[in-house]
Order: C-alpha cells, then structure tokens, then sequence
C-alpha cells in the first residue's frame, strides 16, 4: 500500500475553481470487488466507473505529530474527497520509515540502514522493532488511529472496505527494505515472526472491534493463524495479479488460493505496472483473468494521468 498525497497546483497554468464532476452510475454500488487504484489521485478518475476504489493511507509521523499530538485534518479531507466521488477505500497506518522522529527522543533506537530497494536513499533510518518502547506506543498509535476512524460520519466509516495490519516496511513483511549498519539490530526472521504474530491479536482486536476488517499481507503459515484467530479477515494475495505466468501460481492457488475461495473472505491483488486510463481499463479484464484461480477480487492497478505518454505495462 502506497499513500495517497494531496496533489500541488504550484505547477497548474489554470488554477480555477474545482470542477464537480458527476459520479458514474456503476460506482453507486453496494459491491467493492472489482479494480482499484493504489498509486495515484482519485480525483483525476472521478469519470472512470469501472474503478471502485483506491488506497488512502495516513503516515504515521504526519498524524501524530508529537508524543500523543495528533492532526487527522488532511487525512480527513482525503478521505471525505474520495468518499463524495463515490468510491470505496481502503486504509492504514504506515510505520517503519514512516514513524514520528519524536519517538527517537522518547528511547526508541533508531537504526540507520543502507538501502537494498531501489527509489530509496542510499542510507536511511527507522525504528528498532523489538523495543519495548517502540511496541508500545505503536500499539498506542493504531489504537488512536482505530478510534478516529470509528469516529468519523457513518456515510464515511461505512466506505472503508479495510484496514491493512501495518509492521514494517511499505506494508511489506519485513521490518526492512535495508540492511542495518550496525549488526546489533539485525532482525532474524524468528524475531520478526515473534513480534508480528505476538502482535496481531491486539491488532485484530483494535480494528474489528471497531468495525473494520484487517487485511494482512504475510505468508501462507502466518494467514492461516491469523484467518482463524481474526475471523473476517482479508488478505493481500498480489504476486498473481503482478504479471502472467509469475512464479509460484500453483503455490498460491494451494495456499492463500483455499483461504480466497472460502465464503466471507475477500483477497487484494495488486499490477507491478502502471497505466494510463486507457490501459487501466482494459487491465482490468487481464485482472479478471489472472485472478480468479486465486478468487483475488480487489485489483489494485497504478495509475496516471499523462494520456500523451506510452504506457507502460507488463501483459
């Protein structure tokens, strides 16, 4: 999952006022399966009926923004933006890279870490997971996240699909897309497993409680705990939607495959790729396609707006 931002008008030659444009009759639907947009502005696909949602996720250094200080403004406004164009959202909190630098003042230790993804800097920092100090007040932070959500209008509580279970890195299972440069704080995957499954009931909890489904994204050992122990979950399933013929199809069909075709369960995919408008919609056939041996029902797609540019795409 990706953050949605609110997009500058510094670079816009016509600044007037914001045109309402009127939502397609499809997107006036009770049903949210179907193509989503991770990357990009809703508001530029306002038109585009076939796409039912999009990702809006709040970091957690721009909400809380000192030690119990927190501002949900802009993260409110996006949401209600979305929401009055018609569409459904889904939504986190994201930690890791994302987290406050107050909570370094506050004793957790910070890990400074040479990239190993591309688009990063090449040196980096974020928390160290295994703190106690740090466990707590995430945990805090999800909880005061988790009630504002609850909080808000019901006609806005009522489209948030989900909420995705946040750990590390961009939502990834891995505390990091980095390696530590100091050996002290390297995470083993017995550790990183430790904290995220001791975890997750407290988590399940502060969501569901709430009325929101969790979304997990881990590995087909860990789902099946967490389906079990979270009833009403869903889960992110999106190496089958990155492209045709990826690697391990059959594995995913026999693991997170069985979990996506059990009634009351609902899988995300999500493209490597990104699209125009144009190509959007046809991928969202190819979704359509690739999808259902897996029954993955969310399809997240990256999108733009630049018509003129070729797209770019990976079926």
């Amino acid at each position: 999952m990706a953050t949605t931002f609110v997009k500058s008008n510094a670079g816009d030659q016509c600044q007037g006022a914001k045109m309402e444009l009127p939502i397609p009759p499809e997107r006036n639907s009770s049903v949210f399966s179907g193509v989503w947009v991770q990357h990009g502005d809703l508001s530029d696909l306002v038109s585009q009926g076939f796409v039912r949602g999009g990702d809006i996720a709040l970091m957690w250094s721009d909400a809380e923004v000192g030690n119990g200080k927190w501002n949900f403004s802009a993260y409110d406004s996006l949401l209600a933006d979305a929401v009055s164009q018609g569409f459904y959202v889904e939504t986190a909190l994201m930690v890791g890279e994302a987290s406050p630098d107050w909570i370094y003042d506050a004793g957790v230790p910070k890990v400074r870490l040479k990239a190993s993804q591309a688009g990063k800097p090449p040196y980096f920092d974020a928390p160290y997971y295994l703190s106690q100090t740090y466990q707590s007040l995430f945990l805090r932070a999800l909880a005061t996240f988790s009630d504002h959500l609850k909080s808000l209008p019901p006609a806005i509580r009522g489209k948030v699909v989900a909420v995705q279970a946040m750990y590390g890195s961009t939502g990834d299972d891995t505390p990091w897309h980095g390696v530590p440069t100091d050996p002290q704080y390297n995470i083993s995957d017995d550790q990183w497993h430790n904290f995220t499954m001791s975890t997750a009931p407290t988590i399940c909890h502060t969501y569901s409680s709430a009325g929101f489904r969790v979304l997990w994204n881990t590995n087909i050992t860990r789902l099946e705990r967490l389906v079990s122990e979270c009833p009403g979950s869903y889960i992110k399933a999106g190496m089958v939607s990155h492209s045709f013929q990826v690697n391990y199809e059959a594995d995913n069909y026999l693991g997170k495959g069985k979990i996506c075709h059990t009634e009351g369960f609902h899988c995300r995919g999500e493209s490597c790729a990104v699209y125009d408008f144009g190509v959007l919609e046809r991928s969202a056939h190819v979704g359509h396609l690739l999808a259902p041996h897996v029954a993955v029902d969310v399809w997240s797609g990256h999108a733009r707006v630049e018509r003129a540019i070729p797209p770019q795409h990976n079926v």
